[in-house]
C-alpha cells in the first residue's frame, strides 16, 4: 500500500466508500423487500384467519344451535350426528374447497392434540409452534417464515382454546353425543376442560416466488452498482491525477532538489491558481522561509551547544561503534594531547572496529555486547581517582549506534571518603582509649597518693624526696594523658556561664608563668579592656589556653618569647584570643593534620596528640573557631573567635 501512487490510493478509497454506501444501500433494500413480503403475507394470512373466524362464529352461534333445536334427539340418536353441519374443522374445509382462492396460495390448517381425524394431526412443525404457546399464555398469535421440504413458507399460527360450547363435544365423554362417539370412538377428542389448549389453526403461504424475485432483484442492484463504482473509480483516479497529482508531483520534485543541494533562496515556487494547490504552494512557500530562519537558528544553536559542551570541565565526547570520536569538548581534546588512558587516544581513533587493546576500547567492546551503560572507577599513577561513564544510544531496532563518553574527577569526593573512613577508625580507638584510661586512672591515682605520704614520712631525707618528686612528675604526666583520653572518648558536660575571657587568660598564666620564665621563655600580654563578655564553660577555655600553651613552650628551645593577644570585632560581634609563639613552627606537610586525634611531631614520650584535637573540639562546642598558622624556624600563631554576649545580656564584670 505504502508504493501505491496518492491517486489511487484516493481513488481506491472513495470507491471503498462508495462502495460501502452501496452495500449498505443493497442491505436496507434486501430488508425493506423482505420487511415488505413479511407485511403482504401477513395481511394475507389475516384475512384467511379472519374469515375462518366469522365462520367459527357462525357455526357456534347460529347454526349448531339451531340444528340441535330442529333435532333434539341429536343426544341419545345414533345417526343423528352429522358432521358437515355440526363439525366446526368439516365445515371450514368444505368452506375453503368451495371459495377457490387460488391466487392467495396458501394453505390452511385446523390442528389439535389427540385429533379425531388423523389428517388435523400435529406434524413436528406445528407441534413446534404450540409449543410455544403453551409456554406462553398471553400469546395471541405467532407469525414467520419456516423451511417445509426445502421451500420456504409464511406462516401465520394462533392458538384454540376450548369454550363453553365445545365442552358437549369435547369435555365429559358421558355427556358427548351418542352418534359422535358411535362416529369417532370414545378414545380421542375427550377429555379437555373449559380454557384448555385444544390445538391451533394455522395459514401457511408460499414465498417461493416472491423469495426468488427479492433475489434477482438484489443481485441486478448489486451488478449495477459495480459496474457503478468501477466507471467512478475511473473517473476520479483521472480527474485526481489532472488536478492534484501533476502539480503535487511537481513540488515533490521540487522539494527533492532542496534536500539534495539545499538552495533555499531559490526555493520558492511561483503561484498560477488561487485554488487549493495554490494554497499549498503559498504555504510550501512559508514553509521555505521558516526554513531558512530555522536553518539559521539552527547553526547559531549548535554554536551555543558546542560552547555549552566546552564549558564543561569534565571531558565529553560522541564515539562512533567503531571507536571512531565523532565530537569531543575542549577538556576532552586537551586529555586527548595529554595521551591520557582514560580517553581515546590518537592510534585508537584511527583504529577501524575497535581493535585497539586499550582501556577505552575495551569497555565499547563490553558495551556493544551488553547494550547497558557502563560506569567504572579508574585510578591514575598520582592517586588521582575518576568514574569513567560509557553510555550507549539505541536506534529503534535497539541496536547500539553511538556512545557517549564522559569521564569525572573524583579525586576530592575519594578523599572524602578516605578521610571519614579515618574518622570512623579514630571513633573505634577512642572507645578503646576510654576503657584503657579508666582501667589505669585508679592504679595513677593510688600511686599519687603514697607518693604523697611517702613525702610526708621522709620530709628529712632528701635524696628520697627527689626521687618521690620524679615519681609524682610522671605520675601527674600519666595523669593528664588519662584525662585527655577520656575527653577525647567522651566528652564532659559542659557548664556555661558569662565569662571575661581575660580574666580567663589571667588565671592560667598565673599557674604557669613563672616555670617558663625559669626557662627563658616570656610572655608578652596584649589584652583590649572593656572587652566583652562571652558565654562558655570556664575550666574547659583554661583547658584549651593551657594546652596551646603547653604547646608553644615545648616548640621553644632555649630563649623565646609568646605574645597573647585579645580583641573585638563589632561588625561579627566576635571576640578574639592570638597566641603567637617564636618557636621551631611546623613544616607545611603536616598542617592539615594538626588538629587530628594523636598526630604530633614530637619525639616518643613528649607528646599525645590530642592537646590540639581536644583544644578543636572544645572551641566548637562552643560555636567559634580555631585557626593554625606556621613557619617552619619562625614560630607559630592560633588564633581562636569566640561569640560576645549582646551588651543586654551581660551583667556588670
Amino acid at each position: 500500500m505504502r508504493n501505491i501512487q496518492l491517486s489511487t490510493r484516493f481513488a481506491l478509497v472513495t470507491g471503498g466508500i462508495c462502495g460501502l454506501v452501496y452495500l449498505l444501500f443493497v442491505l436496507l433494500s434486501y430488508n425493506y423487500l423482505k420487511e415488505q413480503t413479511l407485511h403482504v403475507g401477513s395481511e394475507k394470512a389475516h384475512i384467511i384467519l379472519d374469515i375462518m373466524n366469522g365462520i367459527d362464529a357462525y357455526i357456534n352461534q347460529t347454526l349448531r344451535p339451531r340444528i340441535i333445536n330442529l333435532m333434539p334427539d341429536i343426544q341419545e340418536n345414533p345417526h343423528a350426528f352429522i358432521p358437515e353441519i355440526l363439525s366446526t374443522t368439516k365445515i371450514k374445509n368444505i368452506v375453503l374447497e368451495k371459495a377457490k382462492l387460488e391466487n392467495f396460495q396458501f394453505t390452511y390448517k385446523r390442528m389439535s392434540i389427540n385429533p379425531r381425524n388423523k389428517d388435523n394431526s400435529l406434524n413436528e412443525l406445528y407441534a413446534e409452534i404450540l409449543t410455544i404457546f403453551q409456554k406462553n399464555k398471553d400469546l395471541n398469535e405467532w407469525q414467520g417464515i419456516k423451511s417445509i421440504d426445502k421451500h420456504k413458507f409464511f406462516i401465520l399460527a394462533k392458538p384454540i382454546y376450548i369454550k363453553e360450547n365445545c365442552l358437549r363435544c369435547h369435555g365429559d365423554i358421558n355427556q358427548a353425543p351418542v352418534g359422535l362417539i358411535a362416529k369417532y370412538g370414545s378414545q380421542v377428542g375427550f377429555g379437555f376442560k373449559l380454557n384448555d389448549l385444544m390445538g391451533l389453526e394455522a395459514v401457511s403461504i408460499s414465498m417461493d416466488v416472491i423469495w426468488n424475485q427479492i433475489i434477482q432483484t438484489i443481485i441486478n442492484i448489486c451488478t449495477i452498482g459495480i459496474i457503478i463504482i468501477v466507471l467512478l473509480f475511473i473517473a476520479i483516479e483521472g480527474s485526481f491525477i489532472r488536478l492534484v497529482g501533476h502539480p503535487l508531483k511537481k513540488i515533490a520534485q521540487h522539494f527533492t532538489n532542496i534536500s539534495q543541494n539545499m538552495l533555499l533562496d531559490t526555493a520558492t515556487l511561483k503561484i498560477k491558481k488561487h485554488d487549493e494547490i495554490g494554497e499549498l504552494i503559498q504555504s510550501f512557500n512559508i514553509m521555505i522561509e521558516n526554513l531558512k530562519q530555522a536553518y539559521e537558528n539552527i547553526k547559531s544553536n549548535a554554536t551555543i551547544l558546542q560552547t555549552i559542551i566546552n564549558g564543561i570541565s569534565d571531558p565529553l565526547a560522541l564515539i562512533g561503534k567503531d571507536c571512531n570520536m565523532i565530537a569531543a569538548n575542549n577538556t576532552y581534546q586537551e586529555w586527548l594531547s595529554k595521551n591520557k588512558k582514560m580517553v581515546l587516544n590518537i592510534m585508537e581513533k584511527e583504529q577501524q572496529n575497535c581493535n585497539a587493546e586499550t582501556i577505552t576500547c575495551q569497555k565499547i567492546k563490553e558495551l556493544l555486547n551488553n547494550k547497558e551503560e557502563i560506569i567504572e572507577k579508574y585510578k591514575t599513577e598520582n592517586d588521582e581517582y575518576y568514574l569513567i561513564h560509557l553510555y550507549p544510544i539505541k536506534n529503534n531496532q535497539n541496536e547500539v549506534v553511538k556512545i557517549v563518553h564522559y569521564i569525572q574527577d573524583i579525586t576530592k569526593q575519594r578523599r572524602l571518603e578516605l578521610q571519614m573512613a579515618h574518622a570512623e577508625k579514630m571513633a573505634i580507638i577512642g572507645q578503646m582509649a576510654a576503657g584503657f584510661a579508666h582501667e589505669i586512672n585508679n592504679p595513677l591515682s593510688i600511686i599519687q597518693c603514697y607518693t604523697k605520704l611517702l613525702m610526708k614520712k621522709f620530709i628529712n631525707d632528701q635524696e628520697t624526696i627527689n626521687d618521690l618528686k620524679i615519681i609524682e612528675k610522671h605520675t601527674n604526666s600519666s595523669k593528664n594523658i588519662v584525662e585527655n583520653l577520656l575527653y577525647f572518648s567522651r566528652h564532659k558536660k559542659t557548664i556555661y556561664e558569662q565569662i571575661d575571657i581575660n580574666k580567663i587568660i589571667l588565671e592560667t598564666l598565673s599557674i604557669i608563668k613563672k616555670q617558663f620564665e625559669k626557662k627563658n621563655i616570656f610572655i608578652t600580654n596584649r589584652l583590649q579592656e572593656d572587652i566583652p563578655m562571652i558565654y562558655g564553660d570556664r575550666e574547659k577555655l583554661k583547658q584549651v589556653l593551657l594546652n596551646i600553651l603547653i604547646n608553644a613552650e615545648q616548640a621553644i628551645s632555649g630563649h623565646g618569647e609568646i605574645t597573647i593577644t585579645t580583641g573585638f570585632d563589632e561588625d561579627r560581634n566576635e571576640v578574639s584570643v592570638s597566641i603567637k609563639d617564636t618557636g621551631c613552627g611546623i613544616p607545611e606537610q603536616h598542617l592539615m593534620h594538626v588538629f587530628e586525634p594523636f598526630f604530633t611531631t614530637k619525639p616518643p614520650g613528649e607528646g599525645t596528640g590530642l592537646g590540639l584535637f581536644v583544644s578543636y573540639d572544645i572551641i566548637h562546642e562552643h560555636n567559634g573557631d580555631i585557626i593554625l598558622k606556621s613557619t617552619e624556624h619562625q614560630g607559630t600563631e592560633i588564633f581562636i573567635t569566640l561569640p560576645a554576649l549582646m551588651p543586654e545580656k551581660q551583667i556588670d564584670k
